[in-house]
């Protein structure tokens, strides 16, 4: 028996047990035939992550679900592709250089992340503009009038990057604040990315004809819950405390879009 090497899939660093959020040294061991044996946590005796052979639809579903430790996993102990890939290197007698783990490509983010975001951002500017399309104010209908459809889609679209950098930065730095730790800014990037999925809530408003204002609430809560419970899994934190980067993260969003829609305010009353 040995113990799986970081470059086979694994960082040392941040790997925890997905039950009780407590360090580990590795996730899984490699026995003589190449099979694989999971680790027991030496807190809670549980499997530290018993995700590593899930297949990605049941994580998913599980992250769909709030379970805290398939949140835990995505979060801190490496994608479920990238474990694959691994694991798929071993059974295989491959090199483990043969598949390397994303490296971070700036503040803590890996690629596959930075990708997902990119993603996200476009279905942002898609949002803003059905959003936009919808309202009846006079400021709206001159931004739609005015403005070339193209430079709508690059103002919306700089509004979107702004919007997560400046969300993924406060966000960050009001975590750093409650846990002390001003190292782990790429894993709270990336509860953050799986927390946008509550951003495609609002997708069922734009499809069947609700009442605006009550469906507006629902999903405003349901955003508010479903963020707030998954960075209370990430910081291993209570749900109350958890509110702080949640109310953080929806106030940047709000502030932002009103200096936006302040400054083409602005910019169309002195082009008219």
């Amino acid at each position: 028996m040995f113990t799986l090497k970081p470059q086979n899939g694994l960082r040392m660093s941040t790997s925890i047990c997905v039950e009780c959020a407590a360090p580990v040294g590795y996730l899984y061991t490699v026995l003589a035939d190449n099979n694989i044996h999971a680790t027991k946590c030496d807190n809670c005796g549980q499997f530290a992550d018993k995700y590593i052979e899930s297949e990605s639809v049941l994580v998913a579903i599980d992250v769909l679900l709030l379970r805290p430790s398939a949140i835990r996993h995505i979060v801190f102990n490496e994608s479920h592709q990238e474990i694959a890939y691994a694991m798929n290197d071993l059974k295989s007698s491959q090199s483990s250089e043969a598949h390397k783990p994303s490296q971070p490509l700036f503040w803590g983010i890996s690629s596959h992340i930075f990708r997902l975001i990119l993603l996200t951002i476009l279905s942002d500017v898609y949002f803003e503009w059905v959003d936009c399309e919808k309202l009846t104010d006079p400021i709206h209908k001159a931004y739609l009038t005015h403005i070339p459809f193209l430079c709508q889609y690059i103002i919306f679209l700089i509004l979107c990057v702004t919007e997560t950098f400046l969300v993924h930065f406060a966000v960050r730095k009001t975590t750093a604040l409650i846990t002390k730790n001003h190292s782990s800014g790429g894993n709270i990037s990336t509860a953050l990315l799986i927390g946008s999925y509550f951003k495609f809530l609002p997708l069922l408003t734009h499809i069947w004809n609700y009442d605006a204002e009550f469906m507006a609430r629902i999903v405003d809560y349901s955003k508010f819950y479903c963020m707030t419970d998954i960075m209370a899994s990430t910081l291993n934190c209570s749900f109350w405390l958890a509110c702080l980067p949640t109310i953080v993260n929806f106030t940047c969003s709000w502030i932002l879009h009103k200096v936006f829609w302040w400054i083409i305010h602005a910019y169309l009353y002195s082009s008219m």
